[in-house]
Formats: structure tokens, C-alpha cells, sequence
């Protein structure tokens, strides 16, 4: 990847963290749909257990009170859960999630202003953008 996809791919990754931190533990045979290849590149090798492969120049230090950074939290979880699906749908292509993905990749992204979705029966989400405040059917906001 270059620098460019690198930090597209890392909020692509990012995006499908944030989607399964929604669950105590995400649904058996998920589907995920990612719109860049690199990112399905990666989730496919964590998921054949090799946790260690990360993106270029991805920074590996222990984040805030010690946590491990996102992407090796996503690999350690993609590693122990053989049944999630993960394909590649075409970005900008108008396939009805890809506008969805596209949004939580933006949610993902670090350092943004946000209120929480919490969708029923899972814990609360993380932040999201203010102007993406608005959560999907049977998501409360928590603003």
C-alpha cells in the first residue's frame, strides 16, 4: 500500500472493528463487506493467523491505559473466528451498504467530534461524527 491507501486501508479496518465492537461478540457467519482490497487482503491473512502483518508505517505502541492499537485488536479477533465472511463490493459503484461502509469508515476515524449508537441488545458504540449523529434503524443515540 501506499502512504495514500495505507491510511484509507487502516480507516477501512478501522470501520470493521468499530462495527463488531457494537456486539459482545459479533453474530456467527457475518458477512463483511469492505470496498478496498488491501483491507481485504489483510483481514484474509489475519484470519489464516497471521496477526503479526500490518500495514505499512502502522504505529504498534500501546495505546491510551496500556490498550493494544485497533488493528491488532481487529487481527487477534479475526484470528479466532474462522466463520465471518469477508468480500470486496465496488466503491462508488451504488451498491446500497457500500454508502453504509463508507460511513462507518468515516465514524472510525480518530479525533472526530460524536455521540454513540448503541444498537439493541449491544453495548455502546464509540464516538461518531456529529454530523453523522443520526444512527441506523434500532440504533439509539446517546448524545
Amino acid at each position: 500500500m501506499t502512504a495514500g491507501q495505507s491510511s484509507r486501508g487502516v480507516s477501512e479496518l478501522r470501520a470493521v472493528e468499530f462495527l463488531f465492537t457494537a456486539y459482545d461478540t459479533p453474530p456467527l457467519g457475518m458477512a463483511v463487506l469492505v470496498d478496498r482490497l488491501p483491507a481485504l487482503n489483510y483481514l484474509h491473512r489475519w484470519q489464516g493467523g497471521e496477526i503479526t502483518a500490518m500495514p505499512a508505517g502502522y504505529d504498534l505502541s500501546p495505546r491510551h491505559a496500556g490498550l493494544k492499537p485497533t488493528l491488532v485488536r481487529l487481527a487477534e479477533l479475526v484470528a479466532r473466528r474462522p466463520d465471518l465472511m469477508f468480500a470486496h463490493v465496488r466503491a462508488h459503484a451504488r451498491h446500497a451498504l457500500n454508502g453504509a461502509a463508507d460511513s462507518l469508515a468515516h465514524m472510525a476515524h480518530p479525533g472526530r467530534g460524536a455521540v454513540r449508537c448503541t444498537p439493541p441488545g449491544g453495548r455502546p458504540g464509540r464516538g461518531v461524527p456529529a454530523p453523522l449523529a443520526r444512527c441506523a434503524d434500532g440504533l439509539t443515540a446517546d448524545l
